[in-house]
């Protein structure tokens, strides 16, 4: 079926339009899950095995082609391509950054969602490193690429059975229950500009820093009122939570006199959270 294929889609079909039968959805999880241990086996005996790998490449397609993923369908380009830029150390760095941004109660959704998101490109990246026609110096990078991409899924795989609710949150993406805002196009080019740090009607900088400097006092007041606990990574929780959003828009609010269109929130919410999760 696919099901993170249509979770990832981007054309205007809603999820909550595609027929989801639970019991192969939770199937399909339970055998990719018992199915990885031995596609990590044959990842990494792969570099002995160069005389015999047209088997075992089919031998791992077959693993990898599951309910979860379907080769034959169309493959969102644009999740795929911004991660498979990232390199090696920065997809393990980003996955396991993921439980500390994102593991509080109020981003669980999104917790899962991120996991899906890298799961689903890894497991095309595995598909494409597969199909690769090459020689035997060659089948010596491939294999290399794939063992770093075992690692990565490994990292997701563990968070993945760290969820107890796992199961109930996908289903509930899957099928359009609870619903991930995806960004338009305007959103997009506004992020890709809040991404090189280019100022947006001379404001963006002014923006970010009533934003940086204002968090401690609100975090300390959300602790207050019992909204958030006391705990090492509150910060995180805080710029992951939806509150987040509402206190950014005051603060453009404040610097401006005027409210802003919400395709200006969104993108510095997302560029914001971008960079606050990756460096601090």
């Amino acid at each position: 079926m696919g099901w993170l294929n249509n979770m990832f889609s981007s054309d205007e079909k809603h999820a909550s339009d595609i027929d989801v039968d639970e019991g192969l959805v939770l199937n399909g999880l339970q055998v990719y899950k018992d199915t990885f241990p031995e596609k990590k086996r044959l990842i990494n005996n792969l570099p002995y095995l160069f005389g015999e790998k047209n088997n075992v490449i089919l031998k791992l397609r077959k693993i990898i082609e599951s309910e979860l993923i379907d080769l034959k369908l169309d493959k969102e380009k644009e999740v795929i391509n911004n991660i498979h830029a990232l390199e090696h150390s920065e997809k393990i760095k980003r996955v396991q950054k993921l439980e500390t941004c994102l593991g509080n109660a109020s981003t669980k959704y999104e917790h899962v969602y991120e996991l899906t998101r890298y799961l689903y490109s890894t497991l095309v990246s595995e598909i494409e490193l597969l199909d690769s026609n090459c020689d035997v110096r060659k089948f010596r990078k491939i294999t290399s690429l794939l063992q770093k991409n075992i690692l990565v899924e490994e990292s997701i795989l563990n968070q993945i059975q760290e969820i107890r609710t796992f199961h109930t949150l996908f289903l509930e993406l899957l099928t359009g229950e609870h619903a991930i805002h995806k960004m338009d196009a305007a959103e997009k080019r506004l992020i890709k500009l809040f991404s090189k740090e280019m100022p947006i009607d001379g404001i963006t900088d002014k923006w970010v820093m009533a934003v940086f400097n204002g968090m401690e006092d609100k975090i300390h007041e959300m602790v207050a009122q019992g909204v958030i606990d006391n705990h090492p990574t509150m910060d995180f929780e805080f710029v992951n939570r939806a509150e987040f959003v509402s206190f950014a828009r005051e603060k453009i609010f404040q610097l401006k006199g005027r409210s802003v269109p919400e395709s200006f929130i969104t993108a510095f919410v997302h560029s914001f959270r971008e960079k606050y999760n990756r460096e601090m």
